[in-house]
């Protein structure tokens, strides 16, 4: 075995020395020894045939990302509807109280057992009684009219009471229907009477006869004296109403006739 050490010995000495040098190491010796020959010869192969570091482990590779389908179109918020046009505004409606209808009634009176009754002024029809004096009770009058009536009394003159708060106070002066009827019997038969000496009392003229005259004037007399008495039954016997003022608001007007 030659002594010779092989160019690439040398050449691979001088590049560790240089190493060793760069790092402040004492470079190894290269001088050339029997025994070292092999193992300079041994270094190259052994530094050739040294397995090469472990490579770091390659990163893990990422799972592949998903594919991007088609971006979904984003939803687009609804508009609000559109305002409605402010509208004229709306009137105010007030509500009213319907009006009254009845009224409270206080009704005296100067016979026993007067009654009060009423009927509907636009239908007509008979009378109903609605209460008895004194009455103190709401009563409908709203388009009814009124009379009293009393058993021996005059029936009173149709009057109207309005409805409203408060009290309507009456007051019935009653009259006799006996002397009303009498009263009204005798004023039908004292025209006639006082009509016929008037006839002759014009004919005695025409004529010029003193007895026609004669009988002319005392036919006459006798009719207004008839028509004379008759007139105080017709008032005596008339039935009035009266209201808390005293005012009368349904008196029977008595028949009207010629005096003599």
């Amino acid at each position: 075995m030659s002594s010779r050490i092989p160019w690439y010995a040398r050449a691979i000495a001088l590049a560790v020395s240089t190493s060793a040098w760069a790092r402040g190491q004492p470079a190894p010796s290269t001088a050339p020894t029997t025994p070292a020959a092999p193992t300079a010869r041994a270094a190259p192969t052994e530094r050739a045939e040294q397995p090469a570091p472990p490579s770091p482990p390659a990163a893990e590779t990422a799972p592949p990302a998903p594919e991007a389908g088609p971006a979904p179109a984003a939803s687009t918020p609804a508009a609000p509807p559109p305002a409605a046009a402010p509208g004229p505004p709306s009137p105010i409606v007030l509500t009213l109280p319907p009006p009254p209808t009845d009224a409270l009634l206080h009704i005296a009176s100067n016979y026993d057992g007067t009654v009060l009754e009423g009927r509907v002024r636009v239908d007509g029809g008979d009378y109903r009684p609605l209460c008895t004096a004194p009455c103190d009770r709401p009563v409908k009058v709203d388009g009814i009219e009124l009379r009293v009536t009393a058993p021996g009394m005059t029936t009173s003159n149709v009057f109207a009471v309005d409805p409203g708060p408060g009290v309507a106070r009456f007051r019935v002066h009653g009259g006799s229907a006996a002397l009303r009827t009498t009263g009204l019997v005798a004023f039908i038969a004292g025209l006639p009477v006082a009509f016929t000496g008037m006839t002759f009392y014009a004919l005695s003229k025409v004529n010029d006869d003193p007895g026609q005259r004669t009988t002319g004037i005392a036919t006459l007399a006798v009719g207004a004296v008839i028509t004379a008495v008759a007139i105080p039954l017709l008032i005596l016997g008339g039935t009035s109403v009266s209201d808390g003022r005293n005012k009368d608001i349904a008196r029977a007007a008595p028949p009207r006739g010629p005096l003599f």
